[in-house]
């Protein structure tokens, strides 16, 4: 086994590696492990970039408030009607949206019929075309109530939430119930099918309702609690199946979930949404920063780093898109991703202590340019500094001579630590070995690690081969995927992209290959992996149709599928932690068709004081993916033509803190065939993984090989 020598050009050329990094369309490369907690301000970084985005804006309201219920049991509310206008005044004025394209329903007028027909006719609605921007704007009273017998809800004694109209009645023989979460998701769904999925959702509302008064009759809680038998879903069948008023959710759900949406909520689930001195607390911060800061120069994920810190409550921004700017489908610029650095200081002697760990991927070695924080446009190095140390999500830095520590430093990495990524096959006489060598000693291709690839001596140590004809040639060899007898040799590839397919192949194995070698969660989690059922037509079910089915396909590591091309069956996963601890979830699948990494879940990542809802709660918390109230849609599986069988890697990722993870995700270097589609240190610190091998057989090869068994 060899490794090619190491050029001390890798390690010097940070000015050089900053520079490709911020000009490269995208921002920084996937292959650069780092986390996510960008330092610079959207305003100050993009502004002469996103001049070109700030276009005429074509935009649709649906706004509702409610400060007075019919109920005389529900508190009134002082300040949900003047949320309400105050952001169609911003809409209108600020944005000089037409006032016919907003829709107000205002206390007796949000009954909760009208409330469900305006959310259908926006997916009627012809002025409405497809990719226009959307709002649905809430604030008024939240609440929950015990979920229907059978759906999965988030483990035990978990409830669904729900928006309360105004008409809502528990009275027995006249009830009117609240509006669940899955009814609005579903509603949003169809929508997004229609019209797109540049959608979002603004709740200023609460579930919460462990008290309703402040400390004063000035501060008032935006929920109420709700009785447990008021809610029957025989209620929603038509509007969600009927067709007469909604049509029945597709088969697919192909904008279904969190990438129908991005939703903005007011706290956490847990927390109350509190309103003061006539507003909602939530909604006065949200309308000061879009009225500081224009649409077009933020992003979603943005927007908690710069809206005003709300005492009491964590505000909440989820969904695929949140990479776009508001109200937009369109993606800014990415810029490179930045980490705190701070100097801790003890009866030991001074620690440069960085803000990401191993759970963040950073490992011994890896090496971080240092900048002031108030160079947002990171022009002037302070330092180069390397890993010594890491725990789970802060790291020791080596200090370098002469290096002076200010509390507002920043860092950004520049290369991934000392570890073997990626272990090649290559023929002793192919004529890849000089292009390697070429590859590996050119300070252009320092950026994709490739002094992180060990050439191997025999194509069963290998993850790939290579080979040079016209053009180069990989061909898979991992044995993980091989011993099922899957075979993939990739698109040929031209010489001058042989470093970019590199660095992607080592991003996508050192994502895959990553653990946590000290103790870990990960025996305390149980993963079930199920093929889904359907609404038949008889029985209604509320979470989106959908159910598993028994057996649970996972076994010692291992899902192993028979594709039926013509079904085309969704499959879902439920994830339980039996451990001590609450924790946060992301799951990738790794496709080895094409060295693609898709993001299937991510919890939002911490932004500033602000923290989100940990998904997986300790001591039996559930979480669903493709079904019940994980808000994801199912995914399936489908063969390249030719391929009798294929073999893809779930992963899941489980942390005790908010991370950011999405740099994990990654297109494919070569051109796409994916497999798996959605269906069309510190007390209580902790990290782990859990890896799934999904083997996909084609359903006429299994039946071939039964045949031959007897």
């Amino acid at each position: 086994m060899s490794s090619p020598g190491r050029s001390s050009n890798h390690l010097s050329k940070h000015s050089e590696i900053l520079r490709q990094l911020k000009t490269r369309p995208g921002g920084m490369p996937s292959w650069v492990p780092g986390s996510a907690q960008t330092a610079q301000s959207a305003a100050t970084i993009y502004s002469s970039q996103t001049r070109a985005l700030n276009q005429k804006l074509r935009l649709f309201a649906l706004i509702i408030a409610i400060n007075t219920y019919k109920s005389p049991n529900f508190h009134r509310l002082r300040g949900a009607v003047s949320d309400a206008l105050s952001f169609q005044e911003y809409l209108t004025g600020h944005l000089k949206i037409p006032q016919e394209q907003t829709t107000l329903l205002l206390n007796e007028n949000a009954t909760r019929s009208a409330i469900v027909d305006a959310l259908v006719k926006l997916a009627k609605d012809s002025r409405i075309a497809e990719g226009d921007a959307i709002i649905i704007y809430y604030a008024g009273h939240g609440g929950e109530t015990m979920p229907v017998a059978g759906w999965e809800a988030g483990g035990p004694g978990s409830k669904i939430q729900m928006l309360v109209p105004y008409d809502y009645c528990a009275e027995q023989d006249h009830e009117i119930p609240g509006i669940p979460d899955y009814v609005i998701g579903a509603l949003i769904d169809s929508i997004a099918l229609k019209k797109g999925d540049n959608i979002t959702v603004i709740l200023d509302c609460c579930n919460s309702a462990s008290g309703t008064r402040g400390v004063n009759d000035d501060v008032l809680v935006r929920s109420v609690e709700l009785e447990d038998d008021v809610y029957n879903p025989e209620i929603d069948r038509e509007t969600l199946y009927n067709g007469t008023r909604g049509s029945k959710p597709t088969a697919r759900f192909g904008q279904g979930g969190s990438k129908s949406h991005v939703l903005i909520a007011a706290c956490g689930s847990a927390e109350q949404a509190i309103e003061s001195n006539g507003h909602g607390n939530f909604s006065r911060a949200f309308l000061k920063l879009l009225r500081t800061i224009s649409p077009d120069k933020l992003r979603y994920c943005d927007i908690l780093k710069h809206m005003d810190p709300i005492s009491g409550q964590n505000p909440h921004c989820e969904g695929a898109n949140q990479n776009r700017i508001l109200f937009n489908r369109k993606v800014l610029p990415a810029s490179p991703e930045c980490y705190p650095i701070r100097l801790e200081t003890n009866d030991e002697s001074p620690r440069l202590i960085l803000e990401a760990g191993s759970a963040h991927g950073v490992t011994v070695g890896a090496e971080f340019t240092a900048f002031l924080r108030s160079d947002t446009a990171l022009r002037q190095q302070t330092a180069v500094v390397s890993v010594e140390r890491t725990m789970a999500f802060t790291s020791v830095l080596r200090i370098p001579p002469g290096f002076t520590f200010t509390e507002e430093s920043i860092a950004v990495q520049t290369r991934a630590g000392r570890k073997e990524d990626l272990r090649l096959y290559v023929n002793p006489g192919d004529k890849f070995r000089d292009l390697f060598k070429v590859a590996c000693e050119s300070t252009e291709n320092s950026q994709y690690c490739l002094d992180n690839i060990t050439i191997v001596g025999h194509p069963n140590d290998a993850h790939l081969s290579a080979r040079c004809e016209k053009k180069v040639i990989f061909e898979m060899k991992d044995e993980r995927a091989t011993s099922f007898g899957f075979k993939r040799q990739f698109d040929a590839v031209d010489v001058d992209t042989v470093a970019s397919v590199l660095g992607a192949a080592c991003h996508f194995y050192r994502t895959l290959n990553r653990e946590n070698n000290g103790p870990g969660v990960a025996r305390c989690i149980q993963v079930q992996f199920y093929e889904l059922q359907g609404f038949d037509g008889f029985e209604f079910r509320p979470d989106n149709t959908l159910s598993p089915i028994e057996p649970d396909l996972y076994r010692n590591g291992v899902v192993d599928l028979v594709v039926d091309e013509t079904a085309c069956a969704p499959y879902g996963l439920k994830i339980t932690n039996n451990s001590m601890l609450d924790l946060y979830a992301y799951l990738f699948y790794f496709d080895l068709t094409d060295l693609s990494i898709a993001s299937y879940y991510e919890t939002p990542a911490a932004c500033g004081n602000y923290k989100p809802d940990f998904p997986l709660k300790k001591m039996g918390g559930t979480l669903t993916i493709g079904y019940g109230c994980g808000g994801v849609t199912p995914f399936s599986f489908e063969l390249s033509k030719g391929q009798d069988v294929d073999v893809g890697f779930v992963k899941l990722f489980v942390s005790t803190m908010a991370i950011d993870l999405s740099r994990f995700r990654q297109d494919s270097p070569f051109s796409s065939t994916r497999t798996m589609t959605h269906w069309p240190g510190r007390p209580n610190e902790a990290w782990d993984s859990i890896l799934i091998s999904v083997i996909q057989r084609r359903k006429k090869a299994s039946e071939n090989r039964s045949k031959k068994s007897k």
